[in-house]
Order: structure tokens, then sequence, then C-alpha cells
């Protein structure tokens, strides 16, 4: 399975510097191969103990530094499309439905006529329905899913080009 690869690839051995494969790459590679999908929809390094730790320690040095003085490098370190990328990783692991996510015209049209609380409540809803259509053998990897969609938030973009829930709307859910 592709779970098993991801665990046999990490546990290698770099044969010169006598470290651990993943500690071996480099931070640009580290950010790719964390969220490598296979089949289209599955990130099986995100699941491996290792990965998701240097994960989690990257959200939490872009939500420690942001705002500071350090706030520059921030962006290099966890450019935005790795984060946007996180959210549909973790999303899609879990095997929730993004359906509910995507832009459909004859879905927008129900919430134009919708303000205020109202409108705020269904965005929600609809949020909520994303998180919980999660099926499968994985369960959302709530860890990563809100570090990263807090950092969006944070930088005022959305996690994902074009969607009709807010990144604060899922963080609401």
């Amino acid at each position: 399975t592709s779970s098993d690869a991801a665990e046999l690839l990490l546990a290698l051995i770099d044969e010169q510097s006598r470290v651990l494969y993943w500690n071996s790459l480099t931070h640009e590679t580290q950010l790719e191969l964390s969220l490598v999908r296979i089949r289209g929809d599955l990130s099986p390094m995100l699941m491996q103990p290792a990965v998701r730790n240097w994960v989690l320690a990257q959200l939490q040095e872009c939500l420690a530094t942001e705002g500071s003085a350090q706030t520059a490098n921030v962006f290099v370190e966890t450019p935005h499309g790795w984060l946007q990328e996180l959210v549909v990783a973790s999303l899609l692991n879990a095997n929730c439905s993004l359906k509910e996510a995507q832009t459909e015209g004859s879905l927008l049209k129900e919430e134009d006529h919708m303000f205020g609380f109202e409108s705020y409540c269904n965005k929600v809803e609809r949020a909520r329905e994303v998180i919980l259509s999660a099926k499968g053998q994985f369960s959302v990897d709530f860890d990563l899913l809100i570090g990263s969609l807090l950092a969006l938030e944070r930088r005022e973009l959305e996690w994902w080009e074009g969607a009709r829930l807010s990144t604060q709307s899922l963080l609401n859910a």
C-alpha cells in the first residue's frame, strides 16, 4: 500500500550523513514530499509520524512568528500554496467530500437571498458538512487542518481559490 511504501521510504538511512532519509532532505524537498498525492486523493506521507511532526513544527513556527519582525522569512518557509494544499490534503486524507465547498452556480443562488446571521449560519453549516463527510479508514487530522487554516486566515487568504466556503467558515465549523 502507499502508506507502507511511505513508511519504508522514511525508514531509510542516508549513507553519507547517517541520518534518517527525511531529515537529510532540504526544506523545499520536505515541503513537496509531505503533500505528494497517490491516486489523486491520498497524501500518505502526512500520515507518517515523522512527516506529521515536521509539518506540525512548520505550522507552529509559522503561527509563532507571523506578525513579528521575523515575518518576512515565514512566507518563504511556509508558502501560501503549501498551506492551501495542506488543508485540502487533510480533508482528502479523511475522504471528506469537497463537493459542498466547490463553486456551483445553483448553490450560490440559494445563498444570494440570505443576509447577515442567516448567511453566516448557512456557511458554517456547509463547512460542517464538508468536515463531517469524512468516511473511510482515516479521520480528519484536526491539528494539521486547524493550524493551516489559522495561518491562512492570518494572511487573509482563502484555503481554496474560488471556494464557496471561506477559511473563516471552516475554522468556525
